[in-house]
């Protein structure tokens, strides 16, 4: 445990210079707000450098903005192929989706790579690496093999008379007064 210090010139002030919490080291003091509130500079270990509330990177700060979100890395949230991406995701990995019966419901997962990502990759750049950049705004993910997970060798960007030609087959049958689809 370290010895507490104080800023000199300041009873009430400690001093955190070296001090680290999860990626970010206090490298010097950055002065008071008008509550008199001490901020310091820190040093990520991305190489940034940020400025942060004392009590903050005591407590619960641990990187730089740029590091603790990893969605920002990729930058293309707003491409069209990120929302088939976060969809797919949707769909199959959360029960209370209303299309989850009949994806995660009948065992469809999607890969790890699509997942969590690789060799420091963010997930949705694995994906947009395996499946390129959707050539036509018509266009939507398509599994091959129906039965098959979401992966590399299975997805494709297929348009609506594409997928329709790919569907479960369901036929109807009689049962105590009850019609149940039979997949």
């Amino acid at each position: 445990m370290r010895k507490a210090r104080t800023i000199e010139g300041s009873k009430r002030i400690l001093d955190l210079t070296g001090f680290r919490n999860g990626k970010l080291v206090a490298v010097s003091f950055a002065g008071l707000d008008r509550r008199r509130a001490a901020y310091w500079i820190c040093q990520c270990d991305c190489g940034r450098q940020v400025k942060v509330l004392a009590a903050e990177l005591r407590r619960r700060t641990r990187s730089c903005l740029a590091c603790s979100k990893p969605s920002l890395k990729h930058g293309k949230r707003s491409w069209p192929e990120y929302s088939v991406w976060r969809g797919l995701l949707f769909r199959c990995g959360n029960p209370r989706a209303g299309s989850y019966p009949n994806y995660g419901g009948r065992g469809i997962t999607v890969c790890n790579r699509w997942l969590f990502g690789e060799n420091g990759k963010h997930p949705f750049e694995c994906f947009l690496e395996d499946m390129g950049r959707r050539p036509d705004p018509s266009l939507s993910i398509d599994r091959i093999n129906n039965d098959g997970n979401y992966e590399p060798g299975n997805c494709r960007w297929a348009t609506c008379s594409e997928q329709a030609r790919n569907q479960r087959r369901q036929s109807k049958r009689e049962c105590s007064n009850e019609t149940a689809a039979q997949v």
